[in-house]
């Protein structure tokens, strides 16, 4: 598929999920419920996703990472202005809220901002691109499964603490953090590793590309 015609096709579906998702927005305008959740699910689900997926794969390197910064900065946004809000305004476990925002804010950078830098430094590919991009691949896929992870073993543990050894969630998060990171983070590298191996990719019958070579220690 040409690359304009990408472009022009991922900007169609994200228009048309956007759209759809405001109509969603507003159910008076939609009599049947049943219809509502159903555009809903089609947005979410589908529309969004492909569209930003042709989009992505018909810019430029340059234009791709300006794409992932602006990302970045837009799933940052909403945390700035809460955290403006909340200096005026403290609440309790104020400590816990700016921690997490901290920690999401590391992990926007790993996962948008570090590739959107470097896919605007690369512009052009050249015969190093290709070896640098699958090392970047798993630090994304490594920092989306870490984040994924971690909120999930975190939320379960805090559940689990919390109802049954009568433990606020607040000294379970302090206490407990850094083992559910180092936890995940340990899941989401053998399971990047294990796709890795069975795809082949690396093990048997792939090459490193022309002018590319290894790291050696």
């Amino acid at each position: 598929m040409d690359d304009k015609l990408k472009i022009k096709l991922g900007a169609i579906f994200l228009s048309v999920g956007i759209i759809t998702l405001v109509i969603f927005l507003t159910p008076a305008q939609i009599p049947d419920l049943g219809a509502a959740v159903l555009l809903m699910i089609i947005c979410l689900i589908f529309l969004p996703p492909v569209g930003y997926g042709l989009l992505m794969a018909g810019l430029s390197y340059r234009n791709k990472g300006i794409m992932l910064i602006i990302n970045g900065i837009v799933f940052m946004i909403p945390m700035w202005i809460h955290g403006i809000f909340l200096i005026g305004n403290p609440i309790q476990w104020m400590d816990l809220i700016t921690i997490i925002y901290i920690i999401l804010h590391l992990f926007l950078v790993l996962i948008f901002i570090f590739p959107g830098i470097y896919l605007i430094y690369t512009n052009i590919p050249n015969p190093k691109t290709e070896y640098n991009s699958s090392l970047l691949g798993w630090t994304i896929g490594i920092s989306i499964l870490t984040l994924i992870c971690t909120t999930l073993v975190t939320v379960v543990g805090g559940v689990i603490a919390t109802s049954a050894h009568d433990m606020n969630f607040r000294v379970y998060f302090f206490r407990n953090f850094g083992y559910c990171l180092g936890v995940s983070f340990l899941i989401s590298s053998m399971l990047i590793g294990l796709s890795y191996i069975f795809r082949g990719a690396g093990v048997s019958g792939a090459s490193v590309p022309s002018g590319a070579s290894l790291p050696t220690s």
